[in-house]
C-alpha cells in the first residue's frame, strides 16, 4: 500500500502481490466491495481508490479477495483530515 496517511477526499493505493497472472481480485474497503483488478503477468495487482470526504478519521481497512479461490489478504491504512489554515 502507498505510504503515509491520506486525507479524507485524497486517494489511495494498493499493491498486492503473488496472485496468479490474469486472477481477478476483489477490492473492498472497510469490508464493502466496490472494486476488482485483475492481476498483471507477474502477479501483482494495483488499485487506487478514492478517500471518500466523509470518511472518519482513523484506521480502516483495505481487503484484497482472489476470485474465484477465496485467497483473502487484509491491510489497515489510516485517515486523517486537514488541519484548518
Amino acid at each position: 500500500m502507498t505510504t503515509g496517511a491520506p486525507t479524507a477526499g485524497g486517494e489511495r493505493t494498493v499493491i498486492g502481490t503473488g496472485f496468479e497472472p490474469g486472477e481477478v481480485v476483489l477490492v473492498a474497503i472497510d469490508r464493502d466491495t466496490r472494486y476488482q483488478a485483475v492481476a498483471d503477468d507477474t502477479g501483482h495487482v494495483f488499485r487506487t481508490f478514492p478517500v471518500y470526504a466523509m470518511a472518519a478519521e482513523g484506521a480502516h481497512t483495505v481487503e484484497l479477495t482472489t476470485v474465484p479461490r477465496g485467497h483473502t489478504a487484509v491491510a489497515e491504512f489510516g485517515v486523517r483530515y486537514n488541519s484548518p489554515s
